[in-house]
């Protein structure tokens, strides 16, 4: 049940008005209770779940500091547990490339990168609950790649809607925003 308080804290944040949304604080968890409690993975759901909070609210700041912490951070003995592999692939790609497209730093370029080949490659495997990403990601290096619009829109509807397919409303209202931003 301890790997679960960050997830129960982020939904508590995503739906409520809380002062900062990207800290885990509230009726479900503090972070200061969850980092002392000596369970490497719950360090990990904790900035995973603040990747995905960060992604959802637009704070480049907390999105840069827990991609570094799960990308090099990480306990070797945590490595592969994670019972939510292809969401973390697509959140660690998707920040990578929001980061790079902001700072214009190569080695996150490289990340989202090598993000997009293992999703391709899981999909390719028939792994469905990754294919929605996948085209999320692939929509988000047309826009970045300064493709042509159409191109781009199409890409992003073909998401918006395997992410709706999927059952996974959250990212299409995600996908549905960045679309909107790139048509801004």
């Amino acid at each position: 049940l301890l790997l679960l308080k960050p997830y129960h804290q982020a939904v508590i944040n995503l739906t409520s008005d809380t002062p900062n949304p990207t800290v885990l604080h509230g009726t479900a968890m503090t972070e200061e209770e969850l980092a002392g409690c000596g369970v490497p993975q719950a360090a990990e759901t904790m900035w995973f779940s603040k990747l995905l909070l960060a992604l959802y609210f637009n704070d480049y700041d907390v999105m840069k500091v827990h991609l570094n912490k799960l990308l090099y951070d990480r306990p070797p003995d945590v490595d592969g547990c994670m019972f939510h592999a292809n969401v973390l692939l697509w959140a660690e790609g998707f920040a990578a490339m929001l980061i790079a497209r902001r700072t214009k730093e190569r080695k996150y370029r490289v990340i989202a990168h090598k993000r997009i080949k293992k999703l391709e490659k899981w999909a390719k495997k028939g792994n469905v609950n990754c294919h929605h990403f996948l085209l999320h990601l692939h929509a988000e290096r047309a826009a970045w790649e300064k493709k042509p619009t159409e191109e781009v829109k199409r890409l992003y509807d073909v998401a918006i809607s395997a992410s709706r397919r999927a059952g996974f409303m959250n990212t299409a209202a995600l996908v549905n925003e960045r679309a909107a931003r790139f048509f801004l």
